[in-house]
């Protein structure tokens, strides 16, 4: 099902967004117990309006991940979409990670990964009201990485042995060929190379043309190997502002010349956010710039990514 489906977002507006309120059944909880987890995460759940516990069938996961360059940032400028998301009907975990410099890859999706073998487990074991066979996420920037390696290779088991899958992956200006983002993109590259020099061995001089990235750091290479296994990767949303001056748009295609497809690529064609090459002083730079770290908080962008979701994770 791919982008054939899509005549246009909104013609799959399955939920009303206002239709839950939000509990929070976990806040700032580490996850150290669960097998030495190193993420932390807050968890928020769809209840009915009057308060009282909804007990229906038990509603999709989202796993929901912060950007920051790997190395800043926490699970605080995702809130206001996980609780958007959970109004709209999604148990959201939304996880903070190990930052580098100090933890290096692959620290980081580690985390995210047994955060979320945690997360299903607490659905296997009654606490959450989580369907563990409707599991999707969503990242920005170097948490859009993060939740394009959970794309490319989507599969994974609950408790070890209920074999599940994440079914849809949204993408906010990420990065899906850390390489590549290395040693082509010229405006400053001192910025996401040096990102990306902390992520992977800060310690070390990285060669300009063929820098040391291991293959398992970039979402291409592991789509690459699920599909040379016949593991097919979750179908993916990416949203990019051909304007982001720290992470190219090509970062797009490059996800979809390794998948083969897109579902949905939407450019961000906001006029505000000035030319795609600049200098950091320049005021046109400095809107650039928030097109990407504004990004999770353009509001069509929010309600659309929900509407894809919706359309794999509700039906």
């Amino acid at each position: 099902m791919r982008l054939s489906l899509f005549v246009g977002l909104s013609l799959f507006c399955l939920s009303s967004f206002a239709e839950w309120k939000v509990r929070t059944a976990y806040s700032n909880l580490p996850l150290a117990g669960w097998n030495g987890c190193a993420a932390v995460v807050d968890v928020f759940v769809p209840i009915n309006p009057d308060g009282t516990t909804f007990s229906g069938k038990p509603f999709p996961g989202l796993v929901v991940i912060h950007g920051g360059g790997w190395n800043s940032g926490d699970k605080s400028y995702m809130e206001p979409f996980a609780k958007q998301a959970t109004q709209a009907g999604y148990v959201v975990m939304n996880v903070n990670y190990p930052l580098a410099p100090q933890y290096q890859h692959p620290a980081q999706i580690n985390a995210v990964r047994c955060a979320t073998e945690w997360f299903t487990a607490m659905a296997a074991y009654n606490y959450l009201p989580l369907n563990v066979y409707r599991i999707g996420a969503v990242g920005h920037s170097a948490g859009g990485h993060l939740a394009a390696m959970l794309a490319a290779s989507p599969n994974f088991n609950v408790l070890g042995y209920l074999p599940t899958r994440f079914l849809a992956v949204a993408i906010w200006a990420g990065i899906s060929d850390l390489k590549t983002a290395y040693t082509t993109w010229d405006y400053e590259q001192g910025s996401l190379q040096d990102a990306i020099r902390k992520l992977i061995n800060p310690n070390i001089s990285f060669d300009p043309i063929n820098p040391p990235i291991p293959d398992n750091a970039s979402p291409v290479m592991v789509a690459r190997q699920s599909l040379s296994s016949a593991i097919q990767p979750a179908s993916t949303l990416w949203f990019h502002s051909k304007y982001d001056p720290l992470i190219p748009y090509q970062q797009a295609d490059a996800w979809k010349s390794a998948v083969g497809s897109l579902d949905w690529l939407w450019t961000v064609d906001d006029p505000a956010c000035g030319p795609i090459s600049c200098n950091p002083s320049n005021a046109d730079c400095i809107r650039a710039m928030e097109c990407h770290h504004k990004l999770q908080d353009y509001p069509w962008i929010l309600t659309n990514t929900i509407q894809w979701l919706d359309f794999y994770l509700k039906n």
